[in-house]
């Protein structure tokens, strides 16, 4: 999925880029590239006083001329390293292109190693007239969305236009890297419209693609793919131990949201999905009579038995208004609890155990309640042993079902939910999970479940505070409806280096589904981030931790009891340019920036998205070609001097090439940016 509307988020600006922060006189010298190297070559401003007589492109220095241009002059030649070719002047203008080979590189990987001349002499990519449509890959053979096989070939489809297929440059990189680039793809293959890449063995993988078309329009997109070659059979039994046939069964990746595989039992029960990659993996089922059926697991070869839990009569064990309703529950146990507020709480635990461990009651319920809720958290053992972020991603799920036959659940394993969503001693805070009723409600059935993944030695646990009923509608204070999850502590006060708000509070609260901005955009994206987060200079990772928090109290602020959906997706973008310039967006470097395209999905893309583009990219587009244009030099500069590695850094200096030309492209207005 396309990148480029990212870039067009933060660097796009209005024509008049001097009440921008930008220099329209640098911006002249870089368009007459050719003809303004020959007249900063000889300027100094001892020799030239007067002014006239002067290129047409120093009219663009307002004020004092003479030391604008000279100004101008010391910024431009910067870009060029001494010794070597330089652009000419012949048509007052630079006709250099981006030097790529067809595979993977600025240089042909087979090559004689290039010389510093030959490097510097591709300097920059050829201006060109504006395009007509905006040039887009997308994927073919592969989705974001899927679990896809390993080692396959898969490739880029081109939208409009024509690829300059001497000119682009593919990265990739896994979850455990660190560079922002990643590795270089070799063996691509391309043609005017596509490009096709190579397989990748399992796991995540970024694969960044920096390249431009026939008439010089720059193309800079990223595509987050999840490989793997587990193929995993799960076998369905009702509550008698028969295997049930025709039900559909989700699998998802848990850290990696929105990647789903969908599949339905065959006359034995059996379900198979494949591509699995090696992480944890939630498994879904609900029938038509309420029954559901739930794991989480790491992903295995071997058959994953699954044994559906009916909805179970109405009982009088456990009541809301004794002991917080935490007494008379089948499984789990009662304990004292210092982690409570009260210190008596339910706990459902793995004691060492494989498989899902299981709780669950059925109170009665009256026929006044508006809606019922159970407060819980989530302890592990894994965070302060050490194991966050690894394969021992232990998982919980709870569920509240009705006999109306309404339902609600939550699942989540612990990467998921972010290291800062866990205290030292491995808890998280306290969430809350509700379901509306009906009048027509006369009981519901709480379930619980908690399972160790990978092995089963380091135990979690799901603590409950507290179940409940609630007579107030959902304008109703913190104090008649203390159920609501934006009165948890944690919704009022998002914490740092976590990305549980989106789905515990703001997701929780709107109920916008799977195409809302809480899930869509904010819980989407944050994991990204967190998963990229190494890949990030140290100024690149508090950028993005400031970022997700900003972002988080302005949703938080963005949510009230008349809230629609709509009205909270707007809000939320509106934010995203003041949440990114003040986090500190300028002030990183250009390898952040394009990490960013690496990272954040295309999301942004939209009329509302747009909007936060323009207003983002105005408050510092200004100081990023300047920066940019050092990366260049810096990684030419590498290129000669480390010839052994000569084309990694040519290819990162290709990058930077087509990161600038966006840049400059969005400035003046030539990139066909959708209609506002």
């Amino acid at each position: 999925m396309n990148k480029i509307f990212l870039f067009s988020y933060i660097f796009s600006v209005s024509v008049a880029v001097s009440r921008c922060g930008g220099d329209s006189c640098l911006d002249a010298f870089r368009s007459g590239e050719g003809e303004a190297f020959a007249f900063c070559k000889g300027f100094t401003t001892a020799d030239v006083t007067a002014t006239v007589g002067l290129p047409d492109f120093v009219s663009h220095c307002k004020g004092n001329t003479i030391a604008r241009a000279s100004s101008a002059c010391t910024r431009f030649m910067k870009t060029y390293p001494s010794g070597g070719s330089y652009p000419t002047n012949s048509s007052g203008g630079s006709t250099s292109s981006l030097t790529a080979s067809a595979s993977v590189t600025p240089f042909p990987s087979n090559s004689l190693t290039p010389s510093p001349s030959s490097i510097e002499s591709s300097s920059t990519i050829s201006a060109s007239p504006p395009p007509t449509c905006a040039p887009l890959f997308s994927l073919e053979g592969a989705s974001e969305n899927a679990f896809n096989p390993a080692n396959v070939p898969f490739s880029l489809s081109l939208s409009c236009g024509t690829l300059d297929t001497a000119n682009y440059t593919v990265f990739a990189n896994d979850e455990t890297g660190t560079e922002a680039f990643g590795t270089l793809v070799e063996g691509t293959t391309a043609t005017e419209k596509s490009i096709t890449i190579p397989g990748f063995g399992p796991g995540k993988m970024s694969i960044t693609l920096a390249a431009v078309d026939t008439a010089g329009t720059p193309i800079l997109q990223s595509f987050s793919l999840l490989f793997g070659s587990i193929t995993m059979p799960v076998l369905i039994l009702d509550e008698k131990g028969a295997p049930v046939s025709g039900l559909l069964v989700k699998a998802d990746a848990t850290v990696h949201p929105g990647i789903i595989q969908n599949g339905t039992t065959d006359s034995t029960g059996i379900v198979t999905f494949t591509n699995l990659a090696p992480t944890t993996i939630g498994l879904f089922t609900q029938t038509s009579d309420n029954k559901i059926g739930v794991n989480g697991v790491a992903a295995t070869a071997s058959t994953v038995t699954i044994h559906l839990i009916p909805f179970l009569p109405a009982s009088d064990t456990t009541d809301f208004n004794t002991s917080n309703g935490i007494t008379g529950w089948t499984g789990g146990t009662t304990q004292d609890m210092p982690v409570t507020k009260r210190d008596l709480a339910l706990v459902v635990a793995t004691n060492g155990a494989y498989g899902l461990q299981m709780a669950h009651a059925e109170p009665k319920v009256y026929p006044f309640t508006k809606s019922v809720f159970i407060k819980y958290k989530f302890q592990t053992v894994e965070v302060p042993g050490g194991y966050f972020g690894t394969q021992y991603n232990d998982y919980f799920i709870i569920s509240i079902r009705s006999n109306t036959g309404s339902s609600a659940a939550i699942s989540r394993s612990m990467n998921e939910l972010g290291l800062g969503a866990f205290d030292a001693a491995g808890a998280t805070d306290w969430y809350t999970l509700i379901l509306p009723t009906e009048e027509s409600t006369e009981w519901v059935d709480f379930n619980i479940g908690v399972s160790n993944v990978a092995d089963n030695l380091l135990d979690s646990q799901v603590i409950v505070d507290k179940i409940g009923d609630l007579t107030c509608d959902q304008c109703g204070s913190c104090e008649t409806c203390p159920g609501d999850p934006m009165c948890q502590a944690t919704c009022k006060e998002p914490p740092l280096r976590s990305c549980a708000f989106y789905s515990e509070c703001a997701e929780a609260t709107l109920h916008c589904g799977g195409g809302g901005y809480p899930l869509r955009y904010g819980q989407k994206n944050c994991l990204a981030f967190q998963s990229d987060l190494d890949k990030y200079s140290a100024a690149g990772q508090t950028f993005i931790w400031n970022t997700m928090h900003c972002l988080q109290l302005a949703l938080r602020d963005a949510i009230n009891c008349d809230s629609t959906c709509d009205q909270v997706n707007d809000a939320a973008f509106d934010s995203h340019p003041t949440c990114y310039v003040n986090s500190g967006f300028c002030d990183l470097p250009p390898e952040d920036w394009w990490q960013l395209i690496k990272t954040v999905n295309t999301d942004l893309v939209g009329t509302k998205s747009i909007k936060q583009i323009v207003q983002t990219g105005s408050a510092c587009a200004g100081q990023m070609v300047v920066k940019i244009d050092a990366a260049i030099v810096a990684y030419l500069e590498q290129a000669a001097s480390d010839i052994a590695n000569a084309v990694v850094h040519l290819a990162k200096a290709a990058v930077m090439r087509v990161l600038k030309k966006l840049v400059q492209d969005l400035l003046d207005g030539s990139y066909p940016l959708p209609t506002l």
